[in-house]
């Protein structure tokens, strides 16, 4: 039979030594400070004007006749027809196309809704 035997026989307990480890100084915490309601507010009014403004430049290129017919084709196609023709076309217009590639109002012509 095996002597009933606890681990704190064989090793020495240091005591304190997690309060050590658990105690940080007060410069090493980092504080992340609370969102409130009205800056969650602020956030979102912000967010909704940006995603305007960015719909608003793109509609200005879909009606700069300047870069080709845009009706039936993606505005990323037209930007790259454009391209292709040396037209230039922004690059600030490619490259928002892309950040949002899986958003329809991103990717799609003002004019893609109405039927030809």
């Amino acid at each position: 039979m095996m002597s009933s035997s606890k681990v704190t026989d064989y090793f020495s307990v240091k005591k304190g030594h997690e309060s050590k480890l658990s105690k940080k100084p007060k410069s090493q915490v980092k504080h992340v400070p609370k969102i409130t309601e009205s800056q969650q507010t602020d956030n979102n009014k912000h967010a909704e004007k940006l995603h305007q403004k960015q719909l608003n430049v793109l509609r200005t290129f879909d009606m700069k006749w300047e870069y080709g017919p845009c009706v039936g084709v993606s505005r990323l196609e037209r930007w790259q027809h454009a391209d292709q023709h040396n037209l230039n076309p922004p690059l600030a217009i490619k490259k928002l196309i892309e950040d949002h590639s899986t958003d329809e109002e991103y990717t799609q012509c003002v004019w893609n809704s109405y039927e030809l």
